[in-house]
């Protein structure tokens, strides 16, 4: 839905919005109709051009999050943002389970062979109960990280003391390129430091561990950046 009225707060044109969220000007009108995300007009009944307000880019940059970070389809995006928490990822993982179950068992080529086989069966079975339900549990902290985030973009415009439009798009500009170097670094370290074991034989990226390196390398770097950034303007 969109919405047409006076106001004052500053809005921003597509080009100025894909340039601060990195996200094309065609897949953003896709994004606002798909996620039926409330722009503005630069006229009445929605005619003349449309505009967007600073909630509409923390909207943007959160769905931007969930599809290419947090690997979310735009269906199961849509759910979460509209403040709904998937059930999805659980009954995927018991379904998993089950089927491997059902194979294992389905291999046996005699009883005689199952039972001399069923002690180590038993331990590969446990092995795989305890890395789904870390997988469980790792699903359920970043639902509730992403979560956080979006509370977070909330208060933080209640917080910020209405910083000038330029120091604005700056700073979301360098988090962005912050973000992407980031993740470059941790692309580049070793496999057994972003890697962790989730299963007999199996590895799969600590996305924990990932999230909390690249956050850490925004928190670090965002200040002094933003400094240098404004001292060159």
């Amino acid at each position: 839905m969109e919405t047409s009225f006076e106001n004052k707060e500053t809005l921003f044109t597509p080009k100025q919005v894909s340039k601060i969220t990195g996200v094309e000007s065609t897949l953003l009108l896709k994004w606002v109709n798909y996620f039926n995300i409330e722009t503005q007009w630069t006229q009445e009944d929605q005619q003349g051009h449309r505009r967007y307000t600073k909630q509409n880019i923390e909207e943007i940059l959160q769905l931007k999050h969930l599809i290419q970070e947090k690997k979310l389809n735009w269906d199961q995006a849509k759910t979460f943002f509209e403040g709904n928490e998937p059930e999805f990822i659980v009954d995927e993982g018991k379904t998993r389970i089950e089927t491997k179950v059902e194979q294992i068992l389905e291999n046996q080529e005699s009883q005689k062979d199952f039972i001399k086989n069923q002690e180590k069966f038993n331990q590969s079975l446990i092995e795989q109960l305890n890395a789904m339900t870390r997988l469980y549990q790792d699903t359920l902290n970043e639902l509730a990280a992403t979560k956080q985030e979006v509370i977070s973009f909330k208060e933080e415009q209640k917080l910020l003391s209405s910083p000038s439009n330029d120091e604005w798009i700056t700073r979301r500009r360098i988090e962005h390129i912050l973000r992407s170097e980031a993740r470059e670094l941790w692309s580049q370290k070793p496999a057994e430091e972003r890697m962790i074991k989730t299963g007999f034989l199996r590895k799969e990226e600590d996305k924990i561990k990932r999230d909390d390196f690249i956050q850490d390398y925004i928190d670090s770097k965002l200040a002094e950046r933003f400094e240098e950034e404004m001292k060159r303007a």
